[in-house]
């Protein structure tokens, strides 16, 4: 009978001291974060804190001038873009200078994937700047699809239009504009990275 007493007296304080131990461990200094199954580390990008950098030692412009420059550029290209779309939603056609510029803007690899968000795909070469700019939307030659994201965007106001599948064509663009200016520029986009240590799971 003793010896059954004294086995349950240390099998309690052993279940009593294990989490009592665990809780030490985990209380210690630096506030180290302590896994009893292994732990492993790594970093992440932070996209949210990014930022632009001169790649020149004595640069003529600053930083800050650079992204101004840029932002106003590429703001104005996106304009024109927008303006490109309204155009053909609304009358179905573009004037010769909405024409030109959409030539010029599917001559472009880079542009012409950033304006139909097919970044890794190639666009189809279609006969006019019309077709083209139409299948940049629909991702096909049906002109019902090109007529309902046409509303969509139409209908809202202009700082709202940017929510439209049609919208993110033309933001993707001007994200493109101002990419290239920034290079241009001798300027390189620098994306902070940040350690962390996570614990390792119960793998059965």
């Amino acid at each position: 009978m003793k010896i059954k007493h004294l086995l349950s007296f240390r099998f309690n304080r052993c279940l009593v001291l294990i989490p009592a131990s665990f809780l030490l461990l985990s209380c210690s200094s630096n506030y180290q974060l302590l896994c009893p199954f292994g732990a492993h580390k790594g970093e992440i990008q932070q996209f949210d804190k990014s930022y632009w950098e001169s790649t020149k030692k004595n640069p003529l412009k600053s930083d800050k001038q650079v992204v101004m420059e840029c932002n106003t550029q590429s703001d104005a290209e996106k304009e024109r873009l927008s303006s490109a779309y309204i155009q053909l939603c609304k009358a179905g056609h573009l004037d010769t200078g909405n024409r030109l510029f959409v030539e010029k803007i599917f001559s472009d690899p880079n542009y012409s994937r950033a304006v139909s968000g097919m970044m890794n795909a190639k666009m189809p070469k279609k006969e006019s700047a019309e077709s083209q700019l139409k299948w940049s939307v629909a991702h096909s030659d049906n002109p019902d699809s090109f007529k309902e994201y046409c509303g969509y965007y139409v209908k809202k106001d202009a700082d709202k239009r940017s929510s439209t599948l049609l919208g993110l064509n033309v933001e993707g663009f001007r994200s493109e504009i101002f990419n290239q200016c920034m290079v241009k520029n001798h300027m390189m986009k620098i994306v902070p990275t940040k350690s962390f240590r996570k614990c390792n799971n119960i793998s059965w």
